[in-house]
């Protein structure tokens, strides 16, 4: 199984339809920042992060990469094409 970690709400549900049946998605609930995830759910799974292009997000994904990569299978990370803003990035 493979999951995908994004930033929010909006952002899961927007790529959610475009994804195979074996894939699940979830988002952060707490802020960018926040990865209140029990690393357990991720053991074994193969696992892509996606961040916004500000610094919050990019932040985000790495502090949730650094928790889940000692029990995943695999981790990726996906950079979006735009460029990192302070705030409110894509």
């Amino acid at each position: 199984m493979t999951i995908v970690r994004v930033e929010g709400i909006p952002d899961a549900l927007a790529l959610y339809p475009h994804l195979p049946g074996d894939v699940a998605v979830v988002s952060n609930t707490h802020g960018a920042t926040s990865s209140r995830y029990t690393t357990g759910l991720f053991k074994d799974k193969s696992v892509i992060a996606i961040g916004d292009a500000d610094e919050a997000g990019q932040k985000g994904v790495e502090e949730f990469v650094r928790k889940v990569a000692s029990v995943a299978r695999h981790v990726a990370t996906v950079r979006l094409p735009y460029d990192v803003q302070m705030k409110h990035g894509n």
